[in-house]
């Protein structure tokens, strides 16, 4: 049987994202990875999962990634091969080594021995003090040293995986012993002197001396910010079963860690001699977006870190910031639409029960359910219906297929069809995942429980967030151009679930989950492929009027420039005049003109010419789909040939009952 491995890769800083754009094309054409997901597992701050699959086909990436400086580890996906470590109950410090006493006996830690320490905590607190203080909109946060992230795992609920590794070379990648230390589960009399009434403290000081002993030691500390499978980490309220699975998920990552430290591949690990604690930080700032570079001298050599792994993180994006999303469930709770809402059904309502009032009405009813039913009225109603829907939907299929496709550069005005790459023109962040795109759409749901058996009967839309209409561009070979979404039927192409006490739900603050919550996340990521359908018209009108936007600025910026003033005061007498004024004025058009001019040249024709928007005429298509035209078209097909079988099937049945009721 084949077994599964995971390819986990060290993600690289935003800085050298167009260095290693050449290396996800060959992830791409070569080896059959998916763009954006090779993408999102390759530039961060921490670890992440790349593919998984057999060991051979994973090996045969890791050339590629050894040339363009990217470090790698291949883990076996599988049960740890041991069961729960061995609890330390005592423990005695003597001057070359540590022995440690657990009910399974007693193991023997040498100075000199290398030791990889994992320490995670059970419920999750300390990610989600880190994670929150991301907003939405991507904005980047600072104050969040190494020292606190650690600080906060000791005094949430911590525990200490220790693995001793063997270390000849016969069993190099071998486990000697796995240790677990617990604060309140272990006698803290070898401290000694040191011995502290808090059981953190006292755990703390073991971690302290463990470092000092003098052999290799390495501290891990992103348990929960690694995903790899069979590491869930369980946030929120925690009972004793959540607390125990997230235990269980603790030696799922341990294991994870052991094999990691194992492969030589660690050397690019070694070079940087930097701690699990550094690792669990950048991984923190490749969510959060960035965080204070300060260094623990405790728990960190004092060996710097290589150039290929900077410590700084990226600079902020130079993006404006979006507008607020949008609350689509708001938005249908408008007071007027009630009201509108509630006054039309007040007046069907009331018509119907003064109908049913009434000898005459009432027979007006019977009639009317008589025909729909018996005659088959309801169903020729429905069979229209779906008509409707599936010549709608191959209509949309006709226009796909029927319109030749344009570039950018070269378009014409009037309904264009354009396939490039997503790219932003806000700084646009999904609220869950946190993925810079051009649009996101979320839904957040309620599971509704029957009162009898509180059994799940269901679940109930809550909230309808979008970034709603914020314009983005559409990149080609040729250049770019600018879509306005207004009105658009948008098709992303990365969705992804999240429930209560989920990791990712934690990023932003528009949203806080419970247990009975689940929230859906749609996006179109940036950079992703990019099909629109819709109607390019010239932007020449608002170039214009920013014309002279440019000189009115112009000219407040000289009424606050006094010795540029005394230029136009050519009759030296301390005031400007009308024809003075004039010229003044003739001067900053022309300098706004040649500005303008400048710009144009020097910018792509298609970003300043031309929008694509929804179509004026009634009846016509603008589509956004993140997704090749030729799969698009194929699904309008579908949904076509779908509703046309069921509007036959609705017509027939309607047909049967008519000929029944006359015959």
């Amino acid at each position: 049987m084949n077994e599964t491995y995971l390819l986990v890769v060290r993600e690289q800083p935003q800085s050298r994202e167009t260095e290693l754009a050449p290396l996800l094309d060959e992830l791409v054409t070569t080896f059959g990875f998916e763009r954006y997901t090779a993408r999102q597992s390759l530039i961060g701050f921490g670890r992440a999962l790349m593919k998984r699959g057999a060991y051979d086909d994973l090996k045969s990436v890791t050339p590629l990634l050894d040339s363009y400086g990217v470090a790698w580890w291949l883990v076996k996906h599988c049960r740890p091969p041991y069961p729960q470590p061995a609890l330390i109950r005592n423990f005695t410090k003597r001057q070359d080594r540590f022995v440690f006493d657990t009910a399974d006996g007693s193991f023997v830690l040498g100075n000199n021995e290398p030791l990889v320490a994992v320490l995670g905590d059970l419920t999750g607190t300390p990610i989600q003090k880190l994670v929150r203080k991301s907003a939405y909109q991507g904005e980047r946060t600072t104050g969040t040293s190494q020292e606190e992230l650690y600080n906060q795992i000791l005094m949430a609920k911590p525990v200490l995986d220790l693995i001793i590794p063997k270390t000849s070379s016969e069993d190099r990648g071998k486990l000697r012993a796995v240790l677990r230390l617990i604060p309140t589960k272990f006698n803290p009399d070898a401290l000694g002197e040191l011995k502290s009434p808090s059981a953190v403290r006292n755990f703390d000081q073991v971690i302290q001396w463990l470092r000092d002993r003098g052999g290799p030691f390495a501290l891990e500390l992103d348990f929960g910010f690694l995903k790899l499978p069979g590491c869930h980490l369980e946030t929120g309220k925690l009972d004793a079963n959540a607390l125990q699975r997230n235990l269980k998920s603790f030696t799922y990552y341990s294991w994870y860690m052991a094999q990691m430290h194992a492969q030589k591949n660690w050397r690019a690990e070694e070079s940087t001699r930097s701690s699990g604690l550094e690792d669990a930080v950048r991984a923190a700032e490749g969510v959060v977006g960035g965080a204070s570079a300060r260094i623990l001298s405790e728990l960190l050599d004092d060996e710097k870190p290589v150039a290929s792994a900077p410590a700084d993180p990226p600079e902020p994006d130079p993006l404006p910031s979006p507008p607020p999303p949008i609350d689509h469930i708001r938005a249908i709770l408008n007071p007027k639409k009630i009201l509108g809402f509630l006054f039309g059904t007040l007046v069907v309502v009331g018509g119907i029960y003064g109908l049913a009032d009434s000898q005459p009405g009432q027979r007006l009813l019977a009639l009317g359910m008589l025909v729909g039913l018996r005659y088959g009225v309801f169903l020729f109603v429905i069979s229209a219906l779906m008509f409707f829907g599936s010549f709608r939907f191959l209509k949309l299929k006709r226009w796909i297929e029927n319109t030749p496709t344009s570039k950018t550069r070269s378009m014409a005005m009037g309904m264009v069809e354009l396939i490039g790459t997503a790219e932003r023109a806000y700084n646009l962040f999904s609220p869950m995942t946190h993925v810079r795109c051009v649009y996101y759409r979320m839904r957040k749901y309620k599971k509704q429980r029957n009162p009898a058996d509180n059994s799940q009967s269901g679940w109930m839309l809550t909230k309808s967030l979008s970034s709603g209409n914020v314009p983005f561009f559409l990149k080609d070979e040729t250049g770019h151009v600018r879509i306005d979404p207004l009105g658009a039927e948008i098709r992303p192409s990365h969705s992804q679930e999240f429930y209560g006490g989920q990791l990712g739900t934690l990023l932003g603050n528009t949203i806080t989950l419970g247990p009975d919550d689940r929230v859906v996340e749609e996006m179109i990521p940036e950079g992703s492929p990019l099909y629109v359908l819709g109607f390019a018209k010239p932007t020449r009108g608002l170039r214009q009027s920013s014309l002279g936007m440019r000189v009115a600025r112009k000219l407040r910026l000289l009424k606050q420039d006094q010795e540029r003033m005394k230029q136009y005061d050519t009759n030296q007498d301390g005031r400007i005049d009308e024809q003075e004024w004039e010229a003044a004025r003739a001067d900053m058009e022309r300098e706004a003109l040649h500005e303008a001019l400048k710009e144009k040249s020097e910018a792509q024709p298609e970003t300043e010419d031309a929008v694509i928007v929804k179509p004026e005429t009634k009846g016509l298509p603008f589509i956004i789909a993140a997704r090749e035209e030729q799969r698009l078209a194929t699904n309008y097909g579908i949904f076509s040939g779908l509703l046309f079988l069921g509007a036959l099937g609705s017509l027939a049945g309607g047909v049967v009952l008519l000929l029944k009721t006359i015959a």
